[in-house]
């Protein structure tokens, strides 16, 4: 019974964090999602299709730097992963920057990442 709690609580939690890290959305970067794309052999279109946006809605909003909500922020998440999602998303600062990746991976950047 207490792992059934424990695994509620961790999972409740998780999705608090989640909440409080993209609660207004984010942009994304450009050139490295359409790295990941072609690497992936994935079309823009492709995408947009996951995020439940035209393909000229997804090119409008990565050429605007518009914002991308929640929802489809968890989509872009489940479809590269976490370790290349967070590559792709563009935080504010830095430091939000680094506070997010201790928060989902607990641990810092090494100094010898390059993806960075």
């Amino acid at each position: 019974m207490d792992s059934k709690v424990n695994t509620y609580s961790s999972a409740t939690s998780c999705a608090n964090e989640f909440n409080q890290i993209f609660a207004e959305g984010y942009s994304l970067k450009k050139t490295r999602l359409k790295q990941w794309i072609y690497a992936n052999n994935q079309t823009q279109p492709s995408v947009a299709r996951v995020l439940e946006l035209t393909a000229d809605e997804f090119k409008r909003k990565l050429r605007e730097h518009e914002k991308f909500d929640r929802e489809q922020l968890k989509k872009l998440i489940n479809l590269l992963g976490a370790e290349n999602a967070f590559n792709v998303i563009y935080f504010p600062s830095k430091r939000f920057r680094k506070k997010v990746r201790w928060e989902v991976f607990g641990k810092y950047r090494k100094k010898g990442d390059v993806n960075e």
